[in-house]
């Protein structure tokens, strides 16, 4: 299998005619993760529709012996192309160019240019569904005339890796395996096709000619085969490929499913259609996954698919790569365009992105190498992996991993796909400017909200009936009449206080309640904070105190307000609120080593959202900005009041170390605790838990046999480089996918363990 050279993959998602195209830039090395990625835009262009809809009806027109269905053959001598049409082709490669040198896909095209050399192979994938650009000559692109060991291939926008059974069928003879269909031949000349075949070195190939279905059925199941050849006539009806199998027989792919999928199983890597209108047959044959196809975008002369098959073959099987053996003899179709225009647009390579592109001799199935298989000593491989798990397990079980083990759970928390706010929250902020119009209206305050303030907005917000009122601004003395009566008036009011002397964060200052409200309209507030001052837990009851009345935190307070009739009841390891389960933080919890005093109360993992709820300042309630909509603001909804001010109650969360917010308001940190535990239960939104520490231990050994496994196995740097990257690979994508469903397993030190002991093997003597 090739490994050299570049591979380019151009991504374009939307269509030419209205929206024009994302384009996404990929650059790497065969058999490599990319080490370029890039994003470009290309505009709709009906221009090049038009031209390229002319180019197809005009050619189509062009009297020819084609290898299209036998009804529509013309039989007529080839004559010389006539000027219009050559002028017609021209313009439409010139209008392709400058939609490709267009200024929002300049920095794309400029990328290539840069990254690549005019003397390296270049495989360059065009992933598109969109039907006109499958139709279009990109080999005409100046890219790619400049660059004459690049070769352009059309790929599909979804694909995956298929599956195959090498020992199934082994190659006993080391010959290229071909099965060849030669199809209904009516007035055109298969025989050509025949000999070229025969001619091959090193090749076995079966001919089926005029076949029946279900000849064609039994030979891709009953044998394995490298490539599969099909010559004859085709046509595409209604964007389905039809081929011809005999003169009274025609069939789409899609007939042969079951057939081909085994085929393709038992290591089938190339199918070659030398007939006519093949770009149906892609849709025919993209979900198998096919490795490489080459086929003919229009109507084939016979003539030139005769001589394209020989220089192509000739090229292949002589050791020239796929790619450029496709190039070479497509160019070489340019000596018939005087009787054939436009032969060399003609064929065309449909590759699965997951597949390499193979050669000749992989496919005769030699040997790369003639190294020697190593024999692996499994009892210093086992003592070391076991060894380098056991001291790991120890690191861990003393903390010395947890604050790794918490970036890497921040990590993923950043990369999970962002969901929409939280639209049963609304937050009303007070800031600087919302204390400068307390003052301007002369409200009289004794902290940041003003009880004139306080009264006015409940008397706003009240008539819209919100669900739940909650304010996180302390108030430790008397309400005013006017807002004590406001309070009354609401639903449900809610206030804090805070919990004193709470261990794991220090001597704390108890904060009083408000003095006219009851136990059950009181939260307090406490956070927890980790060791690098991240918020990632929620206490959600601990033991109340003589001043702070109340053993419920200020958000599990509001969510039971909220849920009103919903039952709460406490379980063996931590509390249900309805049918979800809220597992406790103990000691030992995902990636925490705490000591007894750090778990305090019943402590949950809170699961952030990207964005918090919605929120609006103070004065734009009190000045009436917000009137004509406010009623959909507030109706039935969690109300919470808060400050949101620079060096103001302002604290870190897992979003805030990836660029993509600052430091939180403590307000907007109740409102994700809350989110998270409605969400839970109104939306079964995942809830974080983790495995008990026996399992855990088992996962991080796991690791470490897979790194001996994977070193042992690798018999070259090359591939064992390989075989730990897919291992790291496999980690990576594991644990977020678990993650994705609230399962915090054991990351880092899984992948110590792999690279430990893969790292540690190399200085043993196999």
């Amino acid at each position: 299998m090739l490994e050299k050279g570049k591979l380019v993959v151009l991504t374009l998602e939307g269509d030419l005619e209205q929206k024009g195209f994302d384009v996404t830039l990929e650059i790497s090395e065969k058999g490599k993760i990319p080490h370029v990625k890039k994003r470009g835009f290309l505009q709709a262009n009906l221009s090049l529709i038009k031209l390229l809809d002319r180019w197809q009806k005009e050619y189509r027109s062009l009297a020819q012996n084609n290898r299209i269905r036998p009804k529509e053959i013309i039989y007529e001598r080839p004559k010389q192309v006539d000027q219009g049409f050559q002028e017609l082709a021209t313009e439409l490669s010139s209008c392709l160019n400058l939609w490709l040198e267009s200024e929002s896909f300049r920095n794309l095209d400029t990328e290539l240019r840069e990254q690549l050399n005019l003397s390296e192979e270049i495989r360059v994938l065009i992933r598109t569904s969109d039907s006109y650009l499958r139709r279009l000559p990109w080999e005409l692109w100046s890219f790619i005339q400049k660059y004459t060991r690049a070769a352009i291939a059309l790929a599909p926008a979804n694909y995956k890796k298929t599956t195959k059974n090498p020992n199934l069928f082994p190659n006993i003879t080391q010959k290229v395996r071909i099965l060849a269909i030669l199809g209904d031949s009516t007035g055109i000349d298969t025989e050509s096709d025949r000999q070229i075949l025969k001619a091959l070195p090193n090749a076995e190939v079966e001919f089926l000619v005029e076949p029946q279905r279900y000849q064609i059925s039994d030979r891709l199941w009953e044998q394995p085969w490298d490539i599969l050849f099909f010559a004859g006539h085709s046509e595409t009806r209604q964007q389905k490929g039809l081929i011809h199998i005999n003169p009274a027989e025609s069939l789409t792919l899609k007939e042969l499913t079951y057939s081909l999928k085994t085929a393709i199983e038992n290591g089938l890597q190339l199918a070659i259609f030398n007939s006519c209108d093949g770009l149906g047959l892609i849709e025919e044959l993209e979900g198998l996954n096919l490795p490489q196809m080459i086929l003919m975008r229009e109507p084939v002369p016979d003539r030139v698919a005769q001589e394209f098959l020989k220089y192509f073959l000739r090229a292949f099987a002589g050791g020239t790569s796929l790619y450029l053996a496709q190039r070479q003899a497509r160019e070489q179709l340019q000596g018939w365009e005087n009787l054939f225009p436009c032969a060399s647009w003609l064929p065309v390579i449909y590759q699965n992105p997951a597949a390499l592109d193979c050669d000749w001799s992989t496919l005769e199935g030699k040997k790369t190498s003639s190294t020697p298989p190593n024999k692996p000593n499994w009892p210093i491989t086992a003592i070391t992996a076991l060894g380098i798990t056991v001291g790991l397990i120890g690191l861990r079980s003393l903390g010395i991993l947890q604050g790794l083990e918490l970036k890497a759970f921040d990590q993923f928390v950043r990369l999970r796909t962002p969901e929409p706010i939280d639209e049963r929250i609304l937050v009303i902020t007070v800031n600087e400017e919302d204390i400068r119009y307390q003052q301007a209206q002369k409200m009289a305050r004794q902290g940041s909200l003003s009880d004139v303030a306080l009264a006015q907005l409940l008397n706003k917000l009240i008539p819209h009936h919100p669900r739940v009122i909650a304010s996180d601004i302390v108030h430790d003395f008397d309400f005013s009449p006017a807002a004590s009566l406001a309070i009354k008036k609401a639903q449900v009011f809610i206030g804090i206080c805070r919990v004193g002397n709470e261990a794991h964060q220090g001597d704390l200052e108890t904060i009083p309640p408000p003095p006219t409200l009851e136990t059950t309209q009181l939260g307090f507030t406490n956070f927890v904070l980790d060791a690098d001052d991240v918020i990632r837990r929620q206490i959600l009851g601990m033991s109340k105190d003589d001043i702070c009345n109340t053993d419920h935190s200020f958000s599990f307070r509001i969510v039971r307000a909220y849920l009103q009739n919903i039952p709460v009841e406490k379980t063996d390891d931590g509390l249900r609120i309805g049918t979800i389960n809220l597992p406790k933080v103990d000691n030992n919890a995902g990636g925490y080593q705490l000591p007894s005093q750090e778990v305090l109360g019943h402590q949950v993992l809170i699961n952030y959202r990207a964005t918090p709820p919605r929120t609006i300042p103070l004065q734009e309630i009190l000045d009436g900005s917000q009137d004509p909509q406010l009623a959909g603001l507030v109706s039935d909804k969690i109300i919470l009041i808060g400050v949101d001010q620079d060096n103001v109650d302002q604290h870190l969360t897992p979003y805030s170390q990836g660029g993509k917010q600052s430091q939180l308001a403590g307000v907007l940190i109740q409102a994700e605790m809350i989110s998270h535990l409605i969400s839970s239960v109104e939306n079964q939104r995942p809830w974080f838990w983790w495995w008990p520490e026996w399992l855990e231990n088992i996962w991080i050994v796991f690791w470490s046999v897979i790194a001996g496994i994977a070193f042992w196995l690798g018999r070259s740097l090359v591939k064992r480089t390989l075989a730990f990257t897919l291992a790291f690979v496999l980690l990576s994508l594991i644990s977020f996918l678990v993650f994705l469903q609230g399962g915090w397993i054991p990351f880092v030190p899984a992948l110590l363990a792999l690279g430990l002991t893969g790292f540690c093997l190399n200085f043993i003597k196999r």
